[in-house]
């Protein structure tokens, strides 16, 4: 299976969840414009990304990355020409991730 880093703390339900299907996972703390320690994401076939910088430096130090998860809304944390040149990959969104607002507006 895949090898993931997590660029920074998610639920543990959602880390249980991808290390129950067989995926490797890798959780970082690169909040605030910490480098990563390249031996801890060399190998990564995904980056799970909420809010760290996804820069340059990050996507070198992970040759066979594969994908770029972002979850929230929009990209502009991650250097998507960089993405582009030296992973060959663009980074996603997790489109319904906030889907449930306009119900939990209401109940408010």
């Amino acid at each position: 299976m895949a090898r993931i880093a997590v660029t920074e703390r998610i639920a543990p339900v959602g880390v249980a969840l991808l290390r129950a299907a067989g995926h490797e996972v890798v959780e970082l703390d690169l909040k605030g414009g910490v480098e990563p320690d390249p031996a801890a994401v060399g190998d990564a076939d995904a980056l799970l990304v909420r809010i760290a910088e996804v820069t340059r430096a990050l996507l070198e130090a992970c040759p066979g990355l594969k994908l770029i998860s972002k979850h929230g809304v929009g990209v502009d944390n991650v250097d998507m020409d960089a993405a582009v040149a030296v992973s060959r990959v663009a980074a996603q969104n997790v489109i319904d991730f906030f889907d449930n607002r306009p119900i939990e507006g209401r109940l408010l």
